[in-house]
């Protein structure tokens, strides 16, 4: 390489690290970014060998993050996990950019086409209050964008629900789509009914030791209880991860007591394990009136 060419390239390689480094720039300062991780020659080897499949873990990972915080109420995790999730979306459409398939660009473009689609009570079309009406609508334009056949639809809808979701979402979809063929519940009484019988059939194949029926059982529970939440308009995955917050919370806290008292959690027993259990149970109800 000739001294010409080391300068330019010594040149190209400062303009890109000043473009990364200007904050008023916005999103682009993001795909710079990528690109020089990317880069053959000084990238990073671990970005540089990434693909879509292989990103799309991370991808996953960062969007519970995002949800995470949400539900903490943390503002500030907030705002740094919203911008690892961003990366993701970019790394991917750089990825594709870098195979002639697709530009981020092209992703804005697609999204923002069918959101408009999607929503022509507020571009154009007549004017919508009600937000069943608008889920109702919703629905019915996705279908004639599919070309979703009337005498195929439930099938169709059904095996397009990715299979890779969270088990307790994937069920709620699955209950959601067979509620709109009226195949539903009426009331919350027969559903805690239903958990009721699944719960005693679970009993059953443990009298037996059959432990496949038992897993079996056991899932019918799981996806009973889905099914409750559904009809209280309860999220079973917002739900699941508060109730795993709490009692990760309320362990800590049964450790810290016993410490402070000179005991190791480990060597304690079950009675003086729920005795504390207990007040601490009763202390978060008070703090919570």
């Amino acid at each position: 390489m000739t001294r010409r060419n080391e300068n330019q390239k010594q040149q190209n390689t400062e303009t890109s690290e000043s473009f990364i480094f200007d904050s008023s720039i916005g999103i682009e300062q993001v795909i710079e970014l990528i690109r020089r991780l990317r880069d053959d020659k000084k990238g990073c080897p671990w970005d540089k060998k990434q693909t879509n499949k292989s990103l799309a873990k991370y991808t996953i990972e960062e969007a519970y993050e995002v949800a995470d915080s949400a539900e903490k109420d943390s503002m500030s995790g907030l705002c740094e996990e919203l911008g690892d999730l961003l990366f993701n979306i970019l790394f991917h459409s750089e990825i594709a950019a870098e195979k002639n398939l697709f530009t981020f660009k092209d992703v804005i473009n697609r999204v923002v086409s069918k959101m408009v689609l999607r929503h022509p009570h507020v571009f154009g079309g007549p004017t919508i209050d009600d937000v069943d009406q608008v889920k109702s609508q919703w629905e019915e334009i996705k279908r004639q964008e599919k070309n979703i056949k009337t005498e195929e639809q439930m099938k169709t809808e059904l095996n397009s629900i990715p299979i890779s979701l969270p088990a307790l979402t994937r069920a709620l979809m699955i209950q959601k789509k067979a509620s709109q063929a009226n195949f539903d519940w009426n009331s919350e009484g027969p559903i805690i009914e239903k958990i009721y019988e699944e719960i005693s059939e679970y009993l059953e194949a443990g009298e037996i030791k059959d432990h496949k029926a038992q897993l079996e059982e056991f899932g019918d529970i799981l996806f009973s209880v889905v099914n409750l939440g559904r009809f209280a308009n309860i999220d079973p995955e917002t739900a699941l991860r508060r109730s795993n917050d709490k009692f990760l919370q309320r362990m800590i806290k049964i450790e810290e007591l016993l410490k402070r008292d000179g005991t190791n959690i480990l060597q304690a027993d079950l009675t003086e394990l729920n005795n504390l259990w207990e007040k601490i149970k009763i202390s978060d109800k008070k703090s919570l009136k």
